[in-house]
């Protein structure tokens, strides 16, 4: 997993650094973002503070982060897997519509010759 760390603290910036030296990426291509402030952003946030809505309270231990991590990657992976199906349904609604166009047009068309055969017909 590639994470980014926006931390306002630098002391805590540094041991996360340190601790998940093996883990961090730029913003641009992470997976999850560690912060030690909520703001708004299109990836998972872990935020870290004393706040109490905080994923991990302060003082932790690298043994801490990385458990809270793990747990976090499995509830993400989780979430994804439960996204999944509503996607795939979205897909087979579009290809139903898709099919009931052409055949709608396919119809519109039959109906169309088949009229201008019996005109002709009549005529004769």
């Amino acid at each position: 997993m590639k994470i980014a760390i926006v931390c306002d603290s630098v002391l805590l910036k540094k041991s996360l650094e340190i601790f998940l030296k093996n883990e961090i990426s730029d913003f641009s291509t992470a997976d999850i973002v560690i912060s030690d402030r909520r703001f708004e952003c299109n990836k998972p946030l872990l935020l870290i503070g004393n706040q109490a809505d905080a994923d991990i309270k302060k003082p932790f231990g690298k043994v801490k982060l990385l458990s809270v991590l793990d747990n976090y990657e499995k509830e993400l992976n989780i979430r994804q897997e439960v996204l999944s199906p509503k996607i795939e349904i979205k897909e087979c609604e579009n290809i139903e519509s898709t099919l009931e166009e052409q055949i709608g047009r396919l119809t519109h068309e039959f109906s169309t010759k088949l009229i201008a055969i019996i005109r002709a017909n009549n005529e004769r």
